[in-house]
């Protein structure tokens, strides 16, 4: 192998150097007659290598001395990878261990078609869990994903299922996820994780953890454990020599049997002891070492007790983030903590010099800092705090995308962390503000359970503080639940919000007009929850209840969603005549909304009355002005952009029309699913009616479009191109429409 102006040979044994190519976990040791030829191998390899088989967080450095004191345990590995019948590995040990340097190490052993997904556990929700999977491996199931309708098994089975290719998913720090009683703190989780070890699949699962689960032991099935110890003697000698300065004479005279035993072959430890040994009171430090009960915390207090105080601050900034980080991220929170001061270049060198920080060798600016120091660096509440404040600023300059979580999810992890530790207003207002500004654009990006992750957690939060925040936080986790089908959670919250206004109301009290208002907003949800549960006379009962608040208010938002409770209530018990009458509300109240105010939201609530009209003269038998309210709703729906209801639209026109003009149904249907698929909003009754037949006589002949033509053309001009992009997709063939 050569390239222009440098040579090089692969396997060429002398002087040379070794390449680690870190973030796509592709390892290559390669021996040059030049060093400076290593670029020129990099560039070659990075061609050759493709698409990427890693996804997941900077990863920590790769020690190739882990490949030779692990290498029992990296069989082990890659055992489970290539024969085991086991679809899951447990990796337990002490905590610094070892165990995802390990499992790092042992991922350059998987086959070069095999993607690794790794995944850290810290703060993870079982939404956050299958979107990263889905996106990492492209399967294109994010539609599915986000369905409230679908219950977390059919979307486990159905993820599962979509993995055509070998596949890694490691789960780094799966003690995140454990209560003290080991069990999990999340029961999505806990289905998640029964899941991988219950389906057929071909993804190994590998699960770093210090704790294994209540009932994983020897013995589950489709689970294999494997518990990691310390190094053996002979390793943890040459791992102390190869980190230290120290000559292997004095190192052997002072490192007998007996100080080794102490350390109980612990990686981490002798690593740090390695790299500080030349600055301690050797002596001291020795016979600190025989008497001490716990090595751990003895040998980090000893590393930790030689810093300066800017090393220290460094520590207390570093401390603060969830993996891998930059220096300039670093920097950054530093700065913030302590303005004024000068370069923390010299101290983050000599931090790393001491195996304090690992640097990743790959990225030589990207750091990572291990556990064990990081529960170890002493720092006080407030201070960690302010460093995690800073830390969501530093996050935060990134453009907001709520369907990209790099964008946003460090910043919100770090504006909790704050909040969570401060527990003052200036930290809680900030993360109250990213959750109450995001959650429409997080909900409509699919993350509605991380809303009501972050949400509970702003209600305990602020729990002793403003009653109005309180209200919106219930309110806004209602809508949540209910957005997500757990109705009945939703609606314990919304009759708690229902009686806890309808108690201030008897408390006469300049305020109670904003109270009626927020009574009749609450209420009109909490009706249509219980229509939707099919309690149809309590939600009758609480119509009424809104019936008098109503006729006394101006509000026409709020007479919209009483007639609209109305309509619905009277849909669900079948009584066509009422449906009329209260559809025929929902249109005037709409209209003189529109007149007053011409908006997105006025002009929607039109169109879904016009939805309502139609459904109504559908039951009456009246077809040409159910077909004329549909037409009526559609074009608003074209003209606002709002284009699930395009989508749902067609989908009752299609149904309307399946046997009158059967080849227009099909076109109507086809473009409706399009639509849908498109915005990600399947809906569950399309896919159970048989279409099929109808679909296929459609596409067997595209000049059947004609038929439906001037239908198509009454609903909107705005969906003929949808429907021709999606035909011509189909058909693979350009569609063109006869002329007028």
């Amino acid at each position: 192998m050569t390239s222009e102006g440098a040579s090089f040979q692969v396997g060429n044994v002398g002087q040379g150097a070794t390449v680690l190519q870190g973030e796509y976990l592709t390892n290559v040791t390669v021996q040059v007659q030049n060093v400076d030829d290593a670029r020129a191998v990099l560039s070659l390899l990075n061609k050759e290598l493709g698409k990427r088989s890693y996804h997941g967080p900077l990863l920590r450095r790769l020690d190739p001395i882990v490949l030779a004191n692990r290498a029992s345990e990296l069989g082990s590995i890659r055992k489970f990878f290539e024969e085991s019948d086991a679809s899951v590995l447990f990796v337990v040990g002490l905590a610094g261990i070892g165990k995802s340097t390990l499992v790092r190490g042992a991922l350059e052993y998987r086959g070069s078609s095999t993607v690794a997904i790794w995944i850290n556990c810290e703060g993870l929700d079982v939404e956050r869990l299958l979107t990263d999977i889905d996106a990492s491996l492209g399967l294109g199931l994010q539609a599915m994903l986000h369905d409230p309708k679908l219950d977390l098994a059919q979307k486990l089975a159905a993820l599962l299922s979509a993995v055509q290719i070998p596949a890694i998913l490691i789960l780094d720090n799966f003690e995140d996820l454990l209560g003290k009683d080991e069990k999990y703190n999340n029961k999505a989780l806990a289905d998640f994780v029964e899941a991988l070890t219950a389906y057929e699949h071909r993804t190994k699962t590998i699960v770093t953890t210090r704790r294994l689960p209540s009932g994983v032991g020897a013995g589950s099935a489709a689970v294999d454990i494997l518990r990691l110890g310390g190094l053996s003697e002979t390793r943890a000698m040459e791992l102390f020599r190869n980190r230290t300065d120290l000559p292997a004479i004095e190192t052997n005279a002072l490192f007998t049997p007996g100080v080794l035993a102490k350390l109980e072959g612990h990686p981490k430890f002798i690593e740090l002891l390695a790299s500080s040994i030349s600055e301690l009171p050797l002596q001291q430090v020795i016979q600190g070492l025989l008497t001490a009960t716990d090595i751990g915390d003895y040998i980090v207090g000893q590393v930790l007790d030689q810093l300066d105080e800017i090393e220290l601050n460094v520590l207390r900034a570093a401390l603060v983030f969830r993996g891998a980080f930059s220096f300039d991220a670093l920097a950054s929170v530093y700065r913030s903590m302590h303005p004024g001061d000068t370069s923390i270049a010299p101290a983050v060198r000599s931090l790393a010099r001491h195996a304090v920080l690992e640097v990743n060798p790959e990225q030589q600016t990207i750091y990572h800092l291990h556990a064990v120091l990081r529960d170890a660096v002493p720092r006080d509440a407030l201070q960690e705090a302010y460093a995690h404040a800073a830390a969501a600023q530093w996050f935060g300059q990134s453009e907001f995308n709520a369907e990209d979580l790099s964008t946003w999810d460090d910043t919100l992890y770090h504006l909790r962390r704050a909040a969570e530790i401060g527990r003052q207003p200036e930290f809680l207002e900030p993360y109250q503000s990213f959750v109450f500004d995001n959650v429409n654009e997080l909900e409509n990006a699919g993350w509605g359970r991380r809303n009501v992750s972050e949400l509970q957690v702003l209600d305990e939060l602020i729990s002793e503080t403003s009653i109005v925040d309180r209200f919106l936080v219930h309110w806004l986790m209602g809508i949540e639940l209910w957005l997500l089908g757990e109705d009945e959670a939703a609606l314990d919250l919304f009759r708690e919000l229902s009686d806890a206004l309808t108690a201030y109301l008897e408390i006469p009290a300049e305020e109670n007009a904003e109270i009626v208002e927020l009574l009749l907003l609450v209420n009109a949800k909490l009706g249509s929850t219980l229509v939707s549960l099919g309690e149809y006379e309590e939600a009758r009962k609480y119509a009424d209840g809104m019936e008098p608040l109503v006729t006394s208010s101006q509000s026409l938002q709020h007479k919209l969603r009483y007639a609209e409770l109305r309509f619905d209530i009277v849909r669900k018990v079948g009584e066509p005549p009422e449906m009329l009458h209260w559809a025929d509300e929902c249109f005037k109240i709409a209209t003189q909304w529109v007149e007053e105010e011409n908006t997105s939201q006025t002009l929607n609530a039109l169109a879904e009355a016009h939805f309502n009209l139609a459904i109504a003269h559908l039951q009456l038998d009246h077809q040409d002005e159910a077909l004329k309210h549909f037409i009526s709703q559609l074009r608003l729906k074209a003209e606002i952009g709002r284009l699930s209801g395009l989508g749902a639209g067609l989908f009752n026109l299609g149904v309307m029309f399946r046997q009158s003009e059967p080849m227009a149904a099909a076109a109507m249907l086809l473009t409706a699913e399009q639509i849908q698929y498109e915005i990600g909003a399947v809906q569950r009754e399309w896919e159970e009616r048989d279409f099929a037949q109808l679909y296929h006589s459609f596409l067997a002949d595209p000049a059947n479009f004609v038929s439906g033509r001037d239908l198509l053309l009454l609903i909107s001009n705005k969906l003929l191109p949808y429907y021709l992009r999606m035909l011509e997709r189909r058909t693979g063939a350009p569609v063109h429409l006869p002329p007028e």
